[in-house]
C-alpha cells in the first residue's frame, strides 16, 4: 500500500474514530474534522492536522494527544497495514484563517459574511 493510500484510509478511519468511538465529554461541545494526515515511509510517525470549531482549540489538541494510545490501537484493528504509527494532533488553522479573512472583507465591504 502507498502512502497516499495510507494516509487517506488513515484519515477515513479516525474521522470515523472520533465521530462514533472516542467518549470523551470534554469534546462534545466541538466540532471536529481530520483535515489531513501524514505518515513516514517507516510507518513509524504520523500527523493529523483537525480543524476545530470551538474557542479552546488547545484543550482539543491536548485531548486528542493523549487519547492517541487508544486511537492508535483502534486503527490497528481496522486497517490491513503492518504497523500503525504513533500519532500527533495538530491544528489546522486554514478554517479559522478562512473565516478571519472574510470577516475583514466584509468590514472593508461594509457587511457581515452572512450578508454577501
Amino acid at each position: 500500500m502507498n502512502l497516499e493510500r495510507v494516509n487517506s484510509e488513515i484519515k477515513k478511519e479516525l474521522s470515523s474514530l472520533l465521530r462514533n468511538e472516542l467518549k470523551d465529554p470534554r469534546l462534545e461541545s466541538y466540532m471536529l474534522t481530520v483535515t489531513r494526515v501524514t505518515v513516514t515511509q517507516d510507518l513509524k510517525h504520523g500527523k493529523v492536522w483537525v480543524s476545530v470549531l470551538g474557542d479552546n482549540t488547545n484543550e482539543v489538541i491536548s485531548i486528542l494527544n493523549k487519547s492517541a494510545g487508544f486511537l492508535k490501537s483502534e486503527l490497528f484493528k481496522r486497517l490491513k497495514i503492518r504497523a500503525v504509527p504513533d500519532l500527533k494532533f495538530l491544528i489546522d488553522d486554514g478554517v479559522s484563517y478562512y473565516t478571519k479573512i472574510e470577516k475583514i472583507l466584509g468590514e472593508i465591504k461594509g457587511t457581515t459574511p452572512d450578508e454577501q
